[in-house]
């Protein structure tokens, strides 16, 4: 099956699965992931039936699909590494949320059956790259952000040329995709983004202005960066920055900056629609209930 990767559009639509032929499944190791790797057997001897080539180890041949059994995080980390590779990922859940898995770990058998007559789509989300000076990262799932280690930070935000807020004052700023709006732009009161959208929200942690609000924007699919910049941090303290909550750099001390644009690839996922993403919207977040 051939992934042809297409411009990132606002709200593109998905593209229908072919055939597939081979199939990764990625569990994560460790204590707790017993139940996922149950699901796993069970899953590749199901695929292994209906004459899939399946692997649980990563071999030097072309994969049409990979399934990641398990949480979160566990999705995010295998999507961006075979995104790198023009491989979508499946996300089965094995954890406790599960906003970017298109089913649960007891459904094992529907999927199986869903992957043999090809019966899911494959969506091309935005993802981030950031750099810090000669640092930088790229296929960022949920978000970017700067955050003081213990107090206030003032930051300029600027889209392109425009500067959105000359010294913006908060504890942090982040911008998130709109994969990552249920994530920690979620738990700072921002909105949530359909997973569809190529939208980006700008969102501040703690911010000691009342009229602040969350700003959503298309202008980094359009091409233009966002830069971040400190003004000055509570005792010129260094201020970190973490990309999906991983440090970029050595951080920023006061006239450092951070610049946020569209990564070169698109996150590839391939999914069941929005229901897994609804159910856990309601269930675990009490969204709509």
């Amino acid at each position: 099956m051939e992934v042809t990767m297409q411009t990132l559009q606002n709200k593109a639509a998905p593209k229908i699965s072919a055939k597939v032929e081979s199939v990764l499944i990625k569990v994560p190791l460790g204590d707790g992931y017993e139940t996922a790797g149950q699901v796993a057997d069970n899953l590749r001897l199901r695929l292994l039936d209906a004459g899939v080539k399946v692997d649980t180890i990563p071999l030097k041949r072309k994969y049409d699909l990979v399934v990641a059994i398990g949480g979160d995080g566990t999705m995010m980390r295998t999507a961006q590494e075979y995104s790198r590779k023009g491989v979508p990922t499946l996300g089965v859940n094995g954890g406790d949320v599960g906003f970017l898995t298109s089913a649960e770990a007891s459904d094992w058998e529907a999927v199986a059956n869903r992957i043999v007559s090809g019966d899911f789509q494959i969506e091309e989300r935005l993802a981030l790259a950031a750099t810090v000076g000669k640092s930088r990262v790229g296929l960022v799932t949920n978000e970017v952000l700067i955050r003081h280690p213990y107090s206030l930070i003032h930051a300029e935000v600027k889209v392109g040329d425009d500067v959105i807020h000359e010294a913006l004052p908060a504890d942090g700023v982040l911008i998130a995709t709109a994969t990552g709006s249920t994530a920690y732009n979620s738990s700072v009161g921002g909105p949530i983004v359909s997973p569809s959208s190529t939208s980006v929200v700008l969102n501040a942690i703690s911010p000691t202005v009342l009229n602040f609000r969350a700003y959503v924007m298309d202008e980094i699919v359009q091409g233009k960066q966002i830069t971040l910049k400190v003004i000055d941090s509570k005792h010129n303290q260094p201020v970190a920055v973490l990309a999906d909550g991983q440090p970029v750099g050595n951080g920023l001390l006061p006239g450092q900056s951070v610049t946020i644009e569209k990564s070169y690839r698109p996150l590839l996922f391939a999914t069941f629609g929005l229901g897994q993403y609804l159910e856990a919207l309601k269930s675990k977040k009490g969204f709509a209930r």
